[in-house]
């Protein structure tokens, strides 16, 4: 992206290949200043209250703690003083246990969780980094030693799960040392890809009132929100803000901070699918990936709870879960008795056509794209344990059709 006034001219540029975001400055005429200062939204522990609790749906916990954020700064191998922040899933100050084990635990599968692999939350943590060329930290700021005609600064984040938060630094430390030089050939790279993007595949309409043009302007720029908002990383995208949640106002006036997001953290099939079907069309093909892998990850799961629900094999995937695999609780039902199978929410209880439409949607990524390696490592398998549950749990009527109720 590039910013300019009559003076300044700025590029601000994300790394294509690695998590890298880079702003720069340029003035033929005078010397400025710069200063950077990170804006922490967890202050303190606090307990979300009222409409804001709408960020956690899904769970079933009698409070919603949010914990704080940690801040601190350290020298990069040149010596210019880097500023980072994370936030870190320890549980310090919270009263509940993570969403997967909470989850787990009420929908009878905690025994069976080393089949499952480790929590993925407990210990994530995630934050970023900033530093730049001749700027020291002053006021909770980086800040110019001096004035120059050439500024910028360069941010880097990280998420990983580390068992002590001193892992995550030195992490993020060896990432900034390892891009604190020039970052040119990155860019370079960075351009060359996203040209690539756009010759694969883009509208460009005319008329003469304009409003082609704006419609085109809008589908590109749809296409640009998948992409980078979930099309290229390992989450699949999330329907109701992607990346992009920000700060909420009401009335010009902020109500809550960019944490805010309506509906919560999980997954909705009926609402996750739309952008990907549009993928086939554009070619994004190597953006479904991230909606394939997500599904073949969780399989496993939902192979285990179809025995123990159902007492056959198969996997069947509900409606609204986690990325992990399980029912959202609130869904699922946070105060409950058996049977263990039934989802309390009646409008979703025998929702299971996500697993089967993406299965279809897999069928069509192959007949779009003829890749065979992609037939033995996702379709074949998946295609089994969604054929499998759909022959054992429902009837087979006299026609050789299927009784789906």
């Amino acid at each position: 992206m590039e910013v300019s006034t009559e003076d300044i001219f700025g590029t601000i540029w994300v790394d294509i290949n690695s998590p890298i975001i880079s702003v720069n400055f340029t003035s033929h005429d005078n010397e400025y200043n710069i200063v950077v200062t990170p804006i922490i939204w967890r202050k303190t522990v606090r307990s979300l209250e009222g409409n804001e609790q709408e960020s956690a749906r899904g769970l079933c916990f009698d409070k919603f703690i949010e914990t704080a954020d940690y801040t601190t700064t350290f020298q990069n191998d040149r010596g210019d003083t880097v500023a980072s922040w994370y936030h870190r899933n320890d549980l310090n100050g919270s009263p509940n246990p993570t969403a997967w084990e909470s989850s787990l635990k009420r929908q009878g599968l905690w025994e069976y969780r080393s089949l499952f692999g480790p929590d993925p939350l407990f210990n994530r943590t995630f934050g970023a980094a900033v530093w730049g060329r001749d700027l020291v930290w002053q006021d909770n700021s980086l800040q110019s030693v001096e004035p120059s005609s050439s500024v910028g600064f360069s941010v880097a984040v990280h998420t990983n799960i580390t068992i002590v938060a001193q892992e995550w630094v030195t992490q993020i430390r060896r990432l900034v040392n390892d891009n604190m030089g020039s970052l040119l050939h990155k860019k370079m790279a960075t351009e060359k890809w996203w040209n690539s993007f756009w010759e694969q595949s883009c509208i460009v309409a005319k008329d003469s009132s304009g409003t082609a043009k704006s419609l085109s302007m809008i589908y590109n720029l749809q296409r640009w929100t998948e992409i980078t908002g979930g099309g290229r990383g390992k989450s699949s995208i999330h329907f109701n803000g992607l990346l992009y949640t920000t700060d909420y106002f009401e009335n010009d006036v902020k109500v809550y901070d960019a944490d805010y997001r309506l509906w919560g953290g999980a997954y909705w099939a009926q609402n996750t699918r739309f952008p990907y079907w549009a993928m086939l069309a554009s070619g994004d093909f190597e953006s479904m990936f991230t909606l394939f892998d997500m599904y073949m990850a969780i399989l496993p799961l939902a192979q285990e709870r179809t025995k123990i629900y159902f007492g056959h094999d198969g996997a069947y995937f509900a409606e609204t879960f986690w990325f992990w695999g399980t029912v959202t609780d609130l869904d699922y039902g946070c105060n409950r008795g058996p049977p263990v199978w039934a989802i309390n929410n009646q409008y979703i209880r025998r929702h299971y056509t996500g697993g089967i439409e993406t299965l279809a949607m897999m069928i069509d990524y192959y007949q779009y794209t003829g890749n065979d390696t992609f037939v033995k490592d996702y379709l074949i398998p998946y295609a089994e344990q969604i054929a499998t549950f759909y022959t054992y749990h429902y009837q087979m009527t006299l026609g050789g059709k299927l009784y789906v109720f």
